[in-house]
């Protein structure tokens, strides 16, 4: 696949170049230089955890055992939050399953840090098929800033 998107890369190079040189990439330009805004940052100290999921199963004899984890580590290594889940059946998606727990890991752990860092795969969930966990995250989120 990556062949593939090498060879269209170089057979439509002088299209994709266009749009850097043409007047929509100037329109682009203008319209940045209008909404830049200058920031000088400022060092804060400030306490920051992440938070990961995963995710796995195995079949042993006809029945599929699966296991989901989240958890909450904090930058010094503490550990904040330690969710599990495990059961059988096929028809479980451990996906969905783990980002609900990585809310539910930032929903408790956002009064104990300054700063929550989550990877980008629940924005990839939320554009997909996982909609309905958009309510919680707002709410998670304004939370912190109320």
């Amino acid at each position: 696949m990556l062949n593939t998107v090498y060879k269209d890369a170089i057979i439509n190079r002088d299209k994709m170049l266009s749009i850097l040189k043409g007047p929509k990439f100037e329109q682009i330009l203008q319209k940045a230089r209008e909404n830049w805004v200058e920031f000088t940052p400022v060092k804060e100290e400030a306490v920051t955890a992440g938070i990961d999921s995963s995710f796995n199963n195995t079949k042993f004899q006809g029945i599929e055992l699966w296991a989901t984890t989240a958890v909450s580590i904090k930058a010094d290594g503490e550990i904040l939050v330690d969710l599990h889940e495990s059961g059988l059946g096929s028809d479980t998606d451990l996906s969905r399953i783990a980002s609900k727990m990585e809310i539910d890991a930032c929903e408790k752990t956002i009064d104990q840090v300054d700063l929550v860092l989550m990877d980008g795969s629940l924005h990839s969930q939320f554009m997909t098929r996982q909609s309905a966990l958009d309510a919680q995250v707002v709410r998670t989120m304004k939370k912190k800033t109320m």
